[in-house]
């Protein structure tokens, strides 16, 4: 059985769960870390109610664009339900009331720094479902800045949508991180977005022994990423509303499954899933 244990007083909205057959592992879920154009700013968490099994709240992100989600977290035996219900809160200047929302992003973070039997170094056990099949994270091409060490700032975005040009045979990232020109402790900061596109939103880390496996996914996705630094360990699949207007609101849903199977047989447990997939 997965169990919830939800910070309360956390700075960003954070459940820890564990699972019942690895009491030495403990992942955490931000829910979402960053959100849209408010991403950089603390949002305010309310807890409507919080439990082992399931946990609700809501969450405010202020800034330029306000939002307002509100979450719901199910924990079940070997998988999570996620569900945010999103809603575009008015402006202060209400002549902006009239602005139309599209491609409105949130980023969870599923982390693995204190689950060791889920660490790795360049992600040989973390699999990607992308169009050419199940492919391990250090199979993917990269698109880094000239000299990257491929080491500290490890982070590689893979988008299930074509947002990479090819053009004179040379892949151009419509969204290349600005940090990318910027160092920390003499090493570059930023990542890049990926050449290699999903077939679907679906990312997966194999346990380095015990045949465990956690995956995530959002319905609807838009991409997934994996940060192989040495602090976080964590993998993110990220739901998008291509549209919505001042007052709409609108629902994303996901599954985080942590059960005793290998990436291919994750995949397919969600390729069994219809109606997570595509909505139905």
């Amino acid at each position: 059985m997965i169990r919830l244990e939800p910070e309360i007083g956390a700075d960003l909205p954070t459940v820890w769960f564990t699972h019942d057959h690895l009491p030495d592992q403990r992942f955490r879920l931000w829910m979402p870390e960053g959100f849209y154009r408010a991403r950089k700013t603390a949002p305010a968490v309310a807890w409507g109610e919080h439990g082992a099994v399931r946990c609700w709240y809501t969450t405010v992100w202020p800034g330029e664009d306000p939002f307002e989600l509100t979450t719901e977290v199910i924990a079940e035996e070997n998988q999570i339900l996620l569900s945010v219900a999103v809603r575009a809160l008015p402006h202060e200047n209400s002549q902006l009331d009239l602005w139309r929302y599209r491609g409105v992003t949130l980023g969870p973070c599923l982390a693995l720094k204190d689950a060791p039997m889920f660490h790795q170094g360049r992600g040989e056990r973390t699999y990607l479902a992308l169009e050419r099949g199940l492919t391990a994270a250090a199979d993917t091409r990269r698109l880094t800045m000239p000299g990257w060490d491929g080491w500290f700032r490890n982070v590689q975005t893979y988008m299930k949508r074509a947002y990479v040009d090819l053009r004179d045979g040379q892949y151009h990232s419509r969204f290349e991180d600005p940090r990318l020109v910027r160092t920390e402790r003499g090493h570059p900061i930023g990542w890049g977005i990926s050449p290699d596109l999903l077939a679907e939103p679906f990312i997966c880390t194999e346990a380095v022994e015990g045949g465990y496996s956690i995956a995530t996914f959002w319905q609807p996705g838009l991409s997934c990423s994996v940060n192989l630094n040495d602090d976080p360990h964590c993998i993110h699949a990220h739901p998008v509303i291509d549209e919505m207007g001042v007052g709409d609101t609108c629902n994303v849903r996901g599954k985080i499954y942590l059960a005793h199977m290998p990436a291919p047989a994750m995949l397919e447990r969600y390729e069994s899933e219809p109606d997570w997939r595509h909505g139905d």
